[in-house]
């Protein structure tokens, strides 16, 4: 039994899926991973395509969702869009909030790339 399917095991929620919750999940890797990819390869566009359909496969609020915001903000930052980039961090800073709780270290780190 691996930690996720104990996890909902415990959760005594008759409409929870496992295999499809992993399988969406396993799909936000891949995408992450082609997006990472992508951006090393200086195609932004197509790497912010990327990670937003990783977003897309993943729970609202899922932290790994946060990850992905970050790195879109990272790449509006470099490009010089300042606003876009702030409103991507934003959606990270919640996500981390209501995830990880107000004093976990990714809520604290992406509150200050608010701040800079």
């Amino acid at each position: 039994v691996t930690a996720i399917e104990g996890v909902f095991r415990q959760m005594d929620d008759p409409d929870a899926d496992c295999a499809s919750y992993k399988e969406r999940l396993e799909a936000s890797i891949r995408r992450e991973q082609s997006g990472d990819q992508l951006r090393k390869r200086g195609k932004l566009a197509e790497a912010i395509v990327e990670y937003r359909e990783a977003i897309d496969n993943l729970d609202e609020y899922h932290p790994d969702a946060a990850d992905l915001y970050c790195k879109i903000a990272i790449i509006m930052r470099q490009q010089g869009e300042f606003d876009r980039a702030l409103e991507e961090y934003r959606y990270a800073s919640e996500i981390y909030e209501l995830s990880l709780g107000a004093e976990h270290p990714e809520t604290v780190k992406t509150l200050n790339q608010l701040i800079e």
